[in-house]
């Protein structure tokens, strides 16, 4: 039996997207206000590949909740994000070659 001496990086999800550990996505809170929830959602921006007829699905293929989805439509693609499927991981924005995809948090129930 051989064992490995190398060095370990931690690359989970929560260090990858600098969350504080011990921290949860659906139950942060502003810093000096109440403790309402606070819910994160991804906002996908217009430089999405596919307003430009580019079919890139970077993005469904990483969401672990399948919140992210095309459709064919007379135009071309287009992107569907459906909201309360989003847990607002982040999963979907390390691989979007045109950082489109950012994190937005608003209060509301988890």
């Amino acid at each position: 039996m051989t064992i490995d001496a190398r060095p370990t990086t931690d690359l989970s999800r929560r260090a990858l997207l600098g969350l504080p550990a011990g921290s949860h996505r659906d139950t942060d809170h502003h810093p000096g206000h109440d403790a309402s929830p606070v819910r994160r959602r991804a906002v996908i921006a217009n430089n999405c590949l596919v307003n430009s007829g580019i079919d890139c699905r970077q993005c469904v293929e990483d969401c672990p909740q399948q919140a992210i989805s095309f459709s064919i439509t007379l135009g071309g693609l287009q992107l569907r994000l459906d909201d309360p499927r989003c847990d607002g991981c982040g999963e979907c924005r390390p691989r979007c070659p045109t950082q489109a995809i950012s994190l937005h948090q608003s209060p509301g129930q988890s």
